[in-house]
């Protein structure tokens, strides 16, 4: 990880390539535990909810090899049972607990159409 002083945000952690490659089982089992938690809330007869989204994810700052100044959201985690984004993050949580656990500092991310 690399931190980069902001005169707005403040330091910055971006992750690297490398940050990213050693936590990638911790990705994986996230996006399990998210999928699960999806069909979980679906067969409990709750129905879709939230306007459509696109890119729904979880994302970390990140900053691309050779760059010095300039990182940008990467997304780690995608979403792709359901395009409504209030079922998204409702069922996201566990998923991001559980990143947070393992002192991967992730957020919801989704651009909606």
């Amino acid at each position: 990880m690399k931190t980069l002083k902001s005169e707005i945000l403040g330091d910055i952690e971006y992750w690297q390539k490398e940050d990213i490659g050693k936590n990638q089982h911790h990705f994986a089992k996230a996006q399990n535990m998210w999928n699960a938690d999806y069909r979980e809330y679906m067969k409990s007869g709750n129905e879709e909810q939230g306007s459509m989204g696109r890119n729904i994810e979880l994302v970390l700052p990140f900053l691309p090899p050779r760059a010095r100044t300039n990182g940008f959201d990467l997304g780690v985690v995608k979403y792709s049972p359901t395009p409504r984004e209030l079922t998204a993050k409702k069922t996201a949580q566990r998923a991001i607990d559980y990143l947070k656990n393992n002192n991967i500092p992730v957020r919801f991310h989704s651009v909606m159409d």
